[in-house]
């Protein structure tokens, strides 16, 4: 059990990720405890930061972006990073970008409808000022994993 949250916590939690929906009363009766403990303990994640927002998890395809890829970036220099950050940000198609460390400087999800605009991304951030080289991979599979929860 993890010391940031007790196993009722725990329990509530995954449920959420399921279902960011779920309404107290159905949590309530999966975890055996009233809906308003439930309430309480919901409430007491959120106040603690543990719940940052409840989401919904859209799926792309469905949407007409076929195609998921992420994109290595590699600078040419540590001094480039945060302009390189604040210029990714107004970017389209990207669903996230991470700082790392390693062989690259940058991490990026993207989706995309076509290789083509996967070409335009490509060549956008490859001529952006300081990108020494940009990697892509093209996702073909999603694979489900469990959060640690």
């Amino acid at each position: 059990m993890s010391r940031f949250v007790n196993q009722v916590d725990q329990q509530i939690l995954r449920i959420l990720d399921k279902n960011a929906r779920a309404k107290a009363t159905d949590i309530a009766a999966q975890v055996n405890l009233s809906p308003s403990v439930v309430i309480n303990h919901l409430r007491r994640m959120e106040e603690r930061g543990i719940i940052a927002r409840y989401t919904t998890q859209l799926n792309y395809n469905e949407l007409g972006y076929g195609i998921r890829a992420w994109l290595h970036v590699q600078l040419e220099h540590a001094k480039y990073a945060e302009r390189f950050a604040a210029q990714v940000q107004h970017m389209p198609n990207l669903l996230s970008c991470d700082y790392v460390t390693g062989e690259f400087d940058f991490l990026l999800q993207a989706i995309l409808r076509s290789t083509q605009e996967l070409d335009q991304l490509h060549s956008a951030l490859s001529s952006t000022e300081g990108v020494a080289a940009v990697k892509t991979h093209v996702v073909l599979r999603d694979i489900d994993c469990s959060p640690p929860i």
